[in-house]
């Protein structure tokens, strides 16, 4: 039997790098194409039939890295694969041992010494083996390293921004683990890396999973405190809402003053159905266990006066209604609101047709306000400066506290410049210029003449100062 002799080491190195994987199987190919020419009829020897199955194996393996090839020109991750390939696999040292074995092989089989030529063959089979193996496990170590970067970036993500905690310990040792994988891969140790990577992501996950679990039993106790502190507020509203207002009767009155500005004008009767009213302007102390629910998000401000049962000051009309009454009637269940301008009037004059509930003269023994630096009713300036706790004066005679002074009062209606066109049965005057609202009775740090039951004041709904409070009301 005569075999076909080639020089596969010339083979090798006559094409370039790109091209050599290919060119040095070029030995088999024309060795097992020689060896059937040289003997259609007879039956190829024990090392003729594996050097067929290393040629598939030489075209299996081509193929794949000819698709790599295709599609890492747009895939970066199949870029890195095919480099680490280049690197690893398709190397001198293993173009080398493949020509000196194919050489070796032939040289034995013109020798008819087939036996021996079966240990060279075994061998580029095992090197085949090996070769293939290592160019899967490198795609594997590529996925098991994309996978593992994004479970890095998405669990970073999740602590640091979405749950804004540190990063658990068992997750900054899976980071470590990705580095020792990434490393073990540049040496060559693929399996090794691939296990890495693998126990890294499930380190994250399982870190992941730990505090997801932590998160629900953190959640389920925060439920039963919340619900507990809910229950707590919901009884200090109710204890501070129990002998809070006031039954206002139905009544007639004239409304607004022909002696005051136009806004006063024309003097109109306004029929108004029973209603409760706050005895007093809402204080700090109710105000406060909005704040502490996280319902009222602004923390009004009281300048340094304190707080408790002074009036609450620096809210806004948008305060009040998109935040402190939803909550209350959420925690209360009832439904409460800010009087209309014709009820806070109607209450104010308590049946008086004065300029105040109880005449047409005021004194600072009976109202919070200022007379000036020469007065001693001077609250603008040193320390009697700001607002009084409420209750601080005596009430007029439907048993309501500061009608007139200590801090202007939110109402419901809209601003209007006249009462032309004003309803007439004690509802808010809902339209006009509802940017801006109404306010009545006056403050602390304004002239007495602002204190008329009949004088009106606005403002827009967005402002916080420290003269604006309010007082609650509710239908009968």
């Amino acid at each position: 039997m005569k075999h076909a002799c080639i020089d596969s080491s010339r083979v090798f190195f006559s094409v370039g790098k790109g091209q050599r994987w290919s060119a040095f199987f070029v030995v088999f190919i024309l060795f097992g194409y020689n060896t059937t020419l040289g003997a259609a009829s007879v039956e190829p020897t024990a090392a003729e039939g594996p050097l067929q199955t290393i040629h598939q194996m030489r075209i299996d393996l081509d193929a794949q890295y000819r698709q790599l090839t295709e599609y890492s020109q747009a895939d970066v991750s199949k870029q890195r694969w095919r480099a680490l390939v280049d690197r690893f696999i398709f190397t001198e040292k293993n173009q080398t041992i493949i020509a000196e074995h194919t050489q070796q092989a032939e040289l034995l089989l013109q020798q008819n010494r087939e036996q021996d030529a079966q240990k060279y063959v075994q061998q580029l089979e095992n090197l085949y083996k090996n070769l293939t193996a290592n160019f899967d496990l490198i795609g594997k170590t590529i996925a098991a390293e994309d996978r593992a970067e994004q479970t890095r970036k998405d669990s970073k993500m999740y602590f640091m921004m979405r749950v804004r905690s540190k990063l658990p310990a068992k997750t900054l040792k899976a980071y470590g683990l990705m580095e020792l994988a990434r490393q073990e891969r540049d040496k060559g140790h693929f399996t090794e890396a691939l296990d890495l990577w693998s126990q890294a992501e499930m380190m994250v996950r399982e870190s992941f999973n730990d505090h997801i679990s932590g998160m629900a039993e953190w959640r389920e106790e925060s439920t039963q405190q919340a619900g507990a502190a809910e229950e707590d507020t919901r009884k200090k509203v109710e204890k501070i809402l129990a002998d809070y207002f006031v039954e206002i009767p139905e009544g007639t009155f004239l409304m607004g003053s022909k002696d005051g500005g136009l806004d006063e004008a024309p003097q109109h009767k306004v029929a108004i159905p029973a209603f409760r009213l706050g005895k007093t302007e809402v204080t700090f102390t109710l105000y406060d266990l909005c704040v502490t629910s996280t319902r009222c998000y602004a923390v009004p401000g009281d300048q340094g006066w304190g707080r408790g049962d002074r009036p609450v000051t620096n809210v806004s009309y948008r305060d009040i209604t998109q935040q402190f009454l939803p909550w209350l009637n959420s925690v209360t269940g009832n439904q409460y609101r800010l009087p209309s301008e014709a009820e806070w009037e109607y209450a104010a004059r308590a049946g008086s047709e004065a300029e105040f509930t109880w005449g047409d003269n005021i004194t600072c023994t009976m109202a919070r306000f200022d007379g000036g630096s020469a007065s001693v009713c001077n609250a603008r300036e040193g320390k009697s400066r700001g607002t009084a706790p409420v209750m601080n004066y005596k009430p007029n005679s439907l048993g309501l506290y500061d009608m007139h002074g200590n801090v202007w009062e939110w109402v419901e209606d809209c601003w209007n410049p006249t009462y032309e066109g004003a309803p007439t049965d004690g509802s808010a005057w809902l339209s006009g210029n509802c940017e801006v609202r109404v306010m009545r009775g006056g403050s602390w740090d304004y002239h007495k003449s602002g204190l008329r039951s009949a004088n009106r004041y606005y403002f827009s709904q967005k402002v916080r100062r420290p003269n604006y409070g309010f007082r609650l009301a509710q239908d009968k």
